[in-house]
């Protein structure tokens, strides 16, 4: 396993990472990396998402939905 080393972390949140570490019963180290590897899997959530509506955004290339369509669409679910 590689090792990294990170200076000059501010104070205040070298203060908030230990002590979430603490609170999810990790040791500091366990806790940032933790930390790196949920971004890198919101960043591919994201990426879905984006890609989900772009392609919503192609299907509808040329449709205008106006606020009293959007409003007509929910009333006929409301019961």
């Amino acid at each position: 396993m590689a090792t990294l080393t990170i200076r000059n972390v501010p104070d205040a949140l070298h203060g908030q990472l230990k002590a979430q570490a603490a609170e999810n019963n990790r040791s500091l180290n366990k806790e940032v990396i933790h930390r790196l590897q949920s971004a890198g899997e919101r960043e591919e959530t994201v990426e879905s998402e984006l890609e989900r509506v772009r392609a919503i955004r192609q299907k509808l290339e040329g449709v205008y939905v106006t606020d009293d369509w959007i409003e007509k669409i929910i009333d006929r679910r409301r019961p």
